[in-house]
This record gives structure tokens, sequence and C-alpha cells, in this order.
């Protein structure tokens, strides 16, 4: 599955199906009702040539616009 990542130190937006999950995800119930998703997924970029590690929620929504 591919997943949408932007470089924290350039800025720059990458999508890769190389990533993996750092631990485990866990789903959590927030105050609102809503479900949210918690814990650490990691992904080579390509452009600053490092691993960068990524919180589910910090990753794009590839249907909003």
């Amino acid at each position: 599955m591919e997943l949408l990542f932007i470089c924290p130190e350039l800025k720059k937006d990458f999508a890769t199906t190389k990533w993996g999950i750092e631990g485990s995800l866990e789903t959590v119930s927030l105050e609102t009702g809503q479900i949210s998703l918690d814990g650490e997924i990691k992904a080579f970029c390509p452009y600053c040539q490092k691993e960068h590690i990524f919180r589910p929620g910090d990753l794009p929504c590839p249907f909003k616009s």
C-alpha cells in the first residue's frame, strides 16, 4: 500500500510503499467520540536520504484536496 509522506527537513512530499510500523499501531477513542490511530510509522526519504518517523495523524490524507 502506497502512503504519502512529507519530508520534515525539506518539506517535499513523496509517496512510497516502502514503509514500516515502529512497534504497534493502536486505535484511541477521543473525547469528541472520534477514533484516532496512534503509533509510529517509519519511511526512508528519497530527498534527504534519511529515515524519518511519522505519527499517523501527521500523514496527509489522500482524499482531501
